[in-house]
């Protein structure tokens, strides 16, 4: 389990967090996101190893260097890559995929300080040890229904509606301009 990292004046101080240190956030073009719906939950584990050679992780995030797959629910899960094709070894199951990329925008939070600043402003405790094992939740971000999840705190993805992209754009600009470590 990650040590808590506690802010002051002697975090800074230390070098542990750079004084220029600055939120930023980006929007991740040419996704490829797909809605995972299989009849039974045996349709699941065969995409999972398929795709990624191990079982499904459920409440969880199961990741390689082109694939995430996100399963948050016990029957649906998102497939994201990095490209929008999808890997020859799903070709064969195509009957429970529904590309659904052009219905979600990700968002990508950089910086030391992306975990504290989603853990301050989500709807959900970010902090608990499951959370913090899963790498993924659904929660709100303000009134913003979101997807998060990362590989480290300091690269936060943040997946949103594509109409409410902007609008959570805008939001976090606001909130970031305000954010400081004390």
């Amino acid at each position: 389990m990650a040590d808590t990292l506690f802010r002051s004046a002697t975090t800074f101080d230390s070098g542990l967090i750079p004084a220029d240190s600055q939120l930023t956030i980006t929007e991740v073009p040419g996704i490829g996101l797909w809605s995972v719906q299989p009849d039974h939950y045996s349709g699941l584990v065969m995409l999972t190893q398929k795709v990624f050679g191990t079982d499904p992780n459920p409440g969880g995030l199961l990741q390689d260097e082109e694939n995430c797959l996100i399963q948050l629910w016990p029957n649906k899960a998102f497939l994201r890559r990095e490209n929008a094709a999808l890997p020859e070894s799903t070709l064969t199951l195509m009957d429970l995929l529904t590309d659904i990329s052009h219905g979600f925008c990700e968002l990508k939070l950089s910086d030391i300080q992306a975990f504290d600043f989603v853990s301050v402003y989500c709807s959900a405790d970010v902090t608990q040890p499951t959370t913090r094992t899963a790498r993924t939740i659904r929660c709100l971000l303000g009134h913003y229904p979101i997807v998060i999840w990362w590989n480290n705190t300091s690269d936060i993805r943040i997946l949103v509606d594509r109409s409410y992209a902007q609008s959570l754009r805008d939001y976090l600009a606001h909130l970031m301009s305000r954010w400081s470590w004390d």
